[in-house]
């Protein structure tokens, strides 16, 4: 945000996205819009209008009369998610040519499986992996915990970038794999902090 510039609605959910991959809120915790307003220097009425945008993505609830929650989520649910999110990135790799690179290759995983679905051209798996991707973001730093704990790393931007896409997808799905192994663990992790 330059200096004297009042952010816009999607900079705003941006960034109350952020604070959730980054582990600020829990699953059923209460975001209250005029904290947040007031770190920003701006009215609650667009930190209330970005937290709709979360509702329509099924990120945050509106309750009535009660405010906006982290939506809550069961390690089955997760589970499932992941299940999904996999299936999706893969089939947007699938869109490779073998030995065609990806143009914008992230080291993180995240934001690579995002490149790759834009990458893909095909819009609904580009919005099936946007969507499937924020209800996981609440995941994303107890599941980097425990894989780091656990000394797993995945070398996925490495293959991309040698332009081995079938290496990449084998992977991509043991990542998925590994985190629906492990998905009541990731919860619990992120139920507790």
């Amino acid at each position: 945000m330059r200096y004297g510039t009042k952010p816009s609605g999607p900079e705003i959910a941006g960034r109350i996205m952020r604070r959730i991959e980054n582990g600020r809120y829990r699953a059923g915790e209460r975001i209250i819009p005029g904290m947040i307003a007031d770190e920003l220097g701006i009215s609650a009425i667009p930190v209330r209008e970005a937290l709709c945008t979360l509702v329509g993505r099924d990120i945050v609830e509106e309750r009535h009369n009660r405010g906006f929650f982290i939506a809550p989520m069961t390690s089955a649910t997760l589970h499932q998610l992941y299940a999904a999110h996999g299936l999706i990135v893969d089939l947007a790799l699938q869109r490779f040519v073998e030995g065609r690179p990806l143009a914008n290759r992230p080291r993180n995983h995240w934001p690579l499986f995002a490149a790759i679905a834009k990458q893909s051209g095909d819009a609904a798996l580009a919005g099936l992996q946007f969507y499937l991707s924020g209800r996981l973001a609440l995941f994303r730093k107890p599941a980097e915990s425990l894989f780091s704990a656990m000394g797993m790393t995945w070398n996925i931007a490495d293959m991309l970038r040698k332009g081995e896409v079938r290496q990449a997808r084998s992977l991509i799905t043991e990542y998925h794999e590994i985190c629906q192994i492990h998905s009541r663990e990731i919860w619990t992790i992120s139920s507790d902090r």
